[in-house]
C-alpha cells in the first residue's frame, strides 16, 4: 500500500501538493487584501507529516534552517502539540513541567492579548525581542483553542505581520484547528489578511485520517531544505500516505461543487 512516500512518491502526493499551494499562497497572491510577506509567496512548498505536532515540529526545524536563529516567540496559552519540539512552544505547564529537564527551551513566550488595550504592549514587548537577534520566527494560533478559544483583538494579526517583515523574522501560523473553514473562511489568517511565511494544518485536511502539513513560501523552503544527498534530513515513513490524500483531495473536491452548486 505504501512505501516510504519521500523516496517513492504517488501521483496523489503531488496533487494534493499543488491543490495545498493554490488554496495557500497561491490563492493570497490574488487576493488584495492579504498583506503580502517578505518574499516571493505566489506559491507554496509542501511537507507532508502524521499529526499536528510534526507538522508544528517541521516549522520549527525550517525557520531555524532559514534564518539560523534558533529562539522562537511563542504565546502564553500555547497549545503546539506534545513532541519534544513542540514542547519548547506549548505552554501548558501540566504539558511541559515533567519534561523541563530534557528541553533545549528555546521558546520565549509573551502575552496572548484579548482585549484592545493589551495590543500595543505585547506588539512592544514581540518588537523589543527581535531586535535582539536572537529569535526566527514568531509562532502564533490565530485562535487559540485549547487556550480557550481565545480571540486576539483586531489589527493583531496583520501588526505582528509588518514587525515580522521588519526584523526578517518568519510569521508562522498553527491553523491545525482553525484551517479549512472552521473560522468562516478558508483559514482564520484571512479575516485580517495576515499572509503567513509558513502555515501548518491538519484535522479538518483529511476528516479524520492522519495527516498534517507544513506550508511554506517556495523560496523559503529551497533556502531551508537543501537538495538531498541520499538521506533527507527530515522525513518519516507514512508522510503523504496515499490513502490520506486521496480522502484530502476527495474532501476539497467536495467543497468545490458545493461552492459551485
Amino acid at each position: 500500500m505504501h512505501c516510504m512516500g519521500d523516496v517513492h512518491p504517488h501521483p496523489l502526493k503531488a496533487t494534493l501538493a499543488m491543490e495545498l499551494s493554490k488554496i495557500t499562497f497561491e490563492r493570497w497572491s490574488k487576493m488584495p487584501n492579504m498583506k503580502p510577506t517578505s518574499g516571493n509567496f505566489t506559491y507554496g512548498k509542501v511537507i507532508f507529516c502524521n499529526s499536528g505536532f510534526e507538522a508544528v515540529e517541521v516549522a520549527l526545524k525550517t525557520a531555524h534552517l532559514a534564518t539560523g536563529r534558533p529562539g522562537i516567540i511563542a504565546f502564553e496559552g500555547a497549545y503546539h502539540g506534545l513532541g519534544y519540539g513542540a514542547l519548547n512552544v506549548t505552554h501548558r505547564e501540566m504539558f511541559r513541567k515533567p519534561f523541563l529537564p530534557q528541553l533545549a527551551q528555546f521558546g520565549k513566550f509573551v502575552s496572548f492579548p484579548t482585549k484592545p488595550q493589551d495590543k500595543a504592549s505585547v506588539l512592544k514587548r514581540i518588537n523589543q525581542l527581535l531586535q535582539t537577534g536572537k529569535y526566527g520566527a514568531v509562532l502564533i494560533e490565530p485562535i487559540q483553542g485549547r487556550g480557550g478559544i481565545r480571540i486576539p483583538p483586531n489589527g493583531f494579526l496583520i501588526a505582528l505581520r509588518e514587525i515580522c517583515t521588519k526584523h526578517k523574522c518568519l510569521l508562522i501560523l498553527d491553523e491545525i484547528f482553525t484551517g479549512f473553514g472552521r473560522t468562516g473562511k478558508w483559514f482564520a489568517c484571512e479575516h485580517e489578511g495576515a499572509t503567513p511565511d509558513i502555515i501548518c494544518l491538519g484535522k479538518a485536511l483529511t476528516g479524520g485520517f492522519p495527516m498534517s502539513v507544513c506550508i511554506g513560501r517556495a523560496d523559503l523552503m529551497d533556502k531551508a531544505w537543501p537538495p538531498s544527498s541520499g538521506e533527507a534530513i527530515h522525513t518519516s515513513t507514512f508522510l503523504g500516505h496515499p490513502v490520506g490524500c486521496a480522502m484530502a483531495l476527495a474532501k476539497h473536491k467536495y467543497h468545490q461543487t458545493a461552492k459551485a452548486s
